[in-house]
């Protein structure tokens, strides 16, 4: 009887720790997400002519503590539309500018460096931007990546385009019409 009660009892607790361990138990619908952040990029439209712009929207979830450093590339036939950038957080609208607008090789990369705070309690928001069409682009890809910032590295010389460190974690195929 006793030796019922005490594998009884070590059940239970082999449970209990995993249930604890694995992040059950209905804790409140928080999520087991570790890292920079969530991103989704869409674009609209996708294919346009040399002149026309180009709407590119970032959806960023579970933003990281430590903040974001926010990575787009496209092919070199896009430019960023100065002043165009903005964070929508908690139903408020925040112009923002990219630290980096760069060309290395035959892509264009426009950095944002964002706090945590930046995207209100809910930890997300949507950065949007225009893209401009400069020249013929055909089946290019605009991409995104998100990062932990570095608070020891100042932002001003943290993304290197020789070396950008990019891992696209979603993409859309656009097209610029010469």
């Amino acid at each position: 009887m006793k030796s019922s009660r005490l594998l009884s009892l070590f059940f239970a607790l082999i449970v209990a720790d995993c249930l604890v361990a694995c992040g059950g138990g209905g804790g409140g619908g928080g999520s087991d997400f570790i890292g920079a952040a969530q991103v989704n990029i869409q674009a609209s439209p996708t294919r346009i002519d040399t002149a026309d712009r180009m709407l590119v929207q970032a959806q960023v979830d579970e933003v990281n503590e430590s903040g974001i450093s926010l990575k787009f590339k496209f092919p070199f036939g896009m430019a960023y539309v100065s002043g165009s950038a903005s964070l929508v957080a908690d139903a408020q609208s925040l112009d923002i500018t990219p630290t980096v607008n760069v060309a290395e090789n035959n892509f264009r990369y426009v950095v944002f460096y964002l706090d945590q705070d930046t995207f209100g309690k809910g930890k997300n928001g949507r950065v949007e931007f225009f893209l401009e069409g400069v020249s013929r682009v055909i089946e290019g890809k605009l991409e995104v990546d998100a990062d932990v910032d570095n608070p020891l590295i100042n932002n001003d010389v943290e993304f290197d385009a020789k070396n950008p460190d990019f891992a696209a974690e979603d993409s859309v195929v656009v097209n610029v019409e010469g």
